[in-house]
């Protein structure tokens, strides 16, 4: 029942309601964002209906690497007090900045368009992914997942990419009239560099399992 919540909040809906008052509720316009960790204990408790259900396929896999050790000063790992207000003074800042975004928003804001470049390079990567998918289907048996994993990957890319544009604009975002952020070619480029870094871990991740 859990993964199907999370599925459908994932698709912008929410499971309706009753309530005595007003009798069948339903959210409209769900917004949500998922972040979670953990450790390699997951292997031991994680099953294939996690994404034979669908859930899974709605997420973006980051595997730890063994960072290179790094070397600090005194100055860089001990923040001083002036240091620490600035950090609270700036992420409150940006906070406000996020708030203001999503007011705007909901209440009819921007629009997010894909420029030709952009659009070409973004399908592109859907017809790889589409091709790759096709043939893990064929050879696949009823209870592997992959192709179904990769098949979601272009609609997460185009995600990505949105999400780019409005973070490149954000500095401008309240000071011109557009009511249209188009994402570019630079920046479907790297959504789709992010993307085959992700489809790399969630293939060590199955290895791994």
């Amino acid at each position: 029942d859990l993964m199907e919540f999370m599925s459908e909040l994932y698709d912008g809906t929410a499971q309706e309601r009753y309530t005595r008052k007003t009798k069948l509720e339903s959210a409209k316009r769900v917004y949500v964002s998922f972040i979670s960790t953990t450790t390699p204990y997951l292997y031991t408790i994680m099953r294939p209906e996690l994404f034979l259900q669908g859930t899974a396929n709605r997420f973006i896999f980051c595997l730890f690497k063994e960072p290179n050790v790094t070397k600090y000063t005194t100055d860089e790992f001990f923040i001083p007090f002036a240091r620490s207000e600035e950090f609270d003074r700036k992420n409150v800042e940006f906070g406000d900045f996020l708030g203001n975004l999503r007011l705007t928003i909901s209440r009819g804001g921007w629009m997010i368009g894909v420029l030709k470049d952009a659009g070409e390079l973004l399908l592109k990567y859907r017809e790889e992914c589409v091709t790759k998918s096709s043939i893990l289907w064929k050879t696949s048996r009823p209870s592997d997942f992959e192709y179904s994993y990769i098949i979601r990957q272009p609609e997460i890319c185009l995600k990505l990419a949105a999400i780019k544009s409005v973070s490149d604009f954000k500095r401008s975002i309240f000071k011109t009239a557009l009511r249209e952020i188009n994402i570019t070619v630079e920046q479907a480029a790297w959504a789709v560099a992010k993307m085959r870094v992700y489809e790399e871990n969630f293939r060590k991740m199955i290895v791994d399992w």
